[in-house]
């Protein structure tokens, strides 16, 4: 069994009394994303337009998106949701500009 977990499950961590407490969260945490429930593709294109469209209005930063804090928020909202990079969210403002402007 020790040596299944080892070569599959490479993030756990068989020997807990080793580890301090930071490393004791991070385990926690990738225990935690590996039993994490999966969000559609579709569901996730609609969360990073909403965060897009969220950037742009409020005129937030594209870099808010790469702050442990607003991950860790955005994980407590939906643990499925992967927070995409900013290269991704310029993306979107692309395709919003796109559509805004083949509506005028």
């Amino acid at each position: 069994m020790a040596n299944h977990i080892k070569l599959v499950h490479k993030s756990v961590r068989l020997d807990a009394t080793k580890t301090s407490a930071d490393d004791s969260e991070k385990q926690q945490r990738e225990q935690t994303d590996y039993a994490k429930p999966t969000m559609s593709r579709q569901k996730w294109i609609v969360c990073t337009e909403k965060l897009a469209l969220m950037c742009a209005q409020y005129l937030r930063p594209i870099s808010i998106v790469n702050g442990e804090g607003f991950i860790d928020f955005c994980r407590e909202l939906n643990p499925s949701y992967n927070v995409p990079g900013p290269s991704t969210v310029s993306t979107y403002f692309t395709k919003m500009y796109e559509s805004e402007k083949a509506n005028c």
